[in-house]
């Protein structure tokens, strides 16, 4: 009877535990497919591609392994010397649910005379510790094809699940915005942790 008693809390406790995972996993997953589409709503010339690179980039981070600050630094003030600080575009765009992992723009990081050695140490920290998880990237495939099979995203459903599967062949690589993205938007950014960015950034950027 005692055994019998045990079994039943066990099932129990195992359902109750069951469910509570499913509620948290099924509420990430809304947060998650409310930053794609924000995505989207920010880059409407977007393209399946580069809503990939954002999962990507959610899902496996920068994408640039053992870089050491040395190399960071000098891509970076390549780059700057390119572009125009610009106040008015947003300073970050958020990658994860948790608001953790971010896009950190560069026109307006160079506006507010943000520290770029310490950027490059962001970017640097985030890059080396990483956890990059093929799981979590194919969960968020999963809900980019809801959305698009909701009709909140206008992409076409086959195209979308076509350009997954040949993703999925090649290993899911990390890619590049597409034409049409770098030419309307000029996306100039780093991914990083926003606990890795100055004090005075990182605030910035819960008022993003």
């Amino acid at each position: 009877m005692k055994r019998l008693r045990w079994t039943i809390i066990s099932i129990s406790l195992f359902l109750m535990f069951s469910s509570n995972a499913s509620a948290i996993n099924g509420d990430r997953n809304e947060r998650f497919k409310a930053l794609l589409l924000n995505e989207f709503r920010e880059h409407p010339a977007g393209t399946v591609q580069d809503m990939y690179k954002f999962i990507h980039q959610s899902s496996m981070g920068p994408g640039h392994w053992k870089m050491d600050f040395e190399m960071a630094i000098r891509y970076l003030n390549s780059e700057i010397q390119l572009l125009s600080k610009d106040s008015a575009q947003p300073l970050c765009q958020f990658l994860s649910p948790d608001s953790e992992l971010i896009r950190i723009n560069l026109r307006p990081y160079l506006a507010m005379h943000g520290n770029i050695d310490s950027l490059a140490e962001a970017f640097v920290r985030t890059s080396n510790e990483f956890h990059q998880s093929e799981t979590a990237l194919e969960n968020n495939l999963t809900v980019l094809l809801q959305a698009v099979k909701e009709q909140k995203l206008p992409f076409d459903s086959d195209t979308v699940q076509t350009y997954i599967r040949r993703m999925r062949s090649d290993r899911f690589p990390a890619v590049h915005h597409s034409p049409m993205y770098e030419k309307k938007y000029g996306p100039a950014y780093r991914v990083v942790f926003r606990k890795y960015l100055p004090v005075n950034i990182r605030y910035a950027t819960y008022k993003n």
